[in-house]
């Protein structure tokens, strides 16, 4: 199976392991995840700079983070940190301290698209019909999204209009759905 985001199939992983990946990206508001985000943005900003470069997190996220799954998926943490530059009203090259809650936040809804996708990809090419999109509209409810009328939002996010959605569109799709409605600053 070939996976075009350098990350395996998540659909494997049991509760257990979604669990450790959970608390190793430390995303929420509670005063724990902050202390916890303090701490990995301190240790991967081993400079001192109070800022890190998309190098510091590349390294940081596999050397810190230490999950296998992630030592493969350098585009989604490219993606995070162009998405949280995005964000953010710093404009430079370095990833400031209010913006490294906004990268967690991406990578963890990364990796939890792409299993719910890989879930219902059944030949296993990035791509979803729209049977197949139907078979997991539950699981988008249960991730926070709602989907009104699924045949219209099937022909929204097919954007090649091929009768089919990528995974870049479906992720491009439930990030900014699901990121709209929440405050992504520090």
């Amino acid at each position: 199976m070939v996976w075009s985001h350098y990350v395996q199939p998540w659909s494997t992983l049991d509760a257990g392991d979604w669990s450790e990946i959970s608390a190793k990206l430390p995303s929420g508001l509670n005063p724990t995840d902050k202390q916890e985000r303090t701490t990995l943005f301190n240790s991967i900003d081993i400079n001192g700079r109070g800022k890190l470069a998309l190098s510091d997190i590349d390294r940081g996220v596999r050397d810190f983070l230490d999950i296998d799954e992630f030592f493969n998926c350098k585009g989604a943490i490219i993606r995070a940190f162009h998405a949280s530059k995005a964000k953010s009203e710093v404009a430079d090259d370095f990833m400031e301290w209010t913006e490294f809650r906004f990268l967690l936040t991406y990578l963890r809804y990364y990796f939890e698209l792409n299993a719910l996708f890989g879930e219902v990809d059944t030949l296993g090419n990035q791509r979803i019909s729209n049977s197949e999109f139907g078979a997991m509209l539950d699981k988008i409810a249960h991730w926070g999204l709602s989907v009104p009328d699924a045949d219209t939002l099937f022909q929204l996010i097919d954007t090649t209009n091929r009768g089919q959605i990528l995974f870049d569109d479906f992720f491009n799709w439930a990030l900014e759905t699901r990121l709209s409605t929440e405050d992504v600053k520090e």
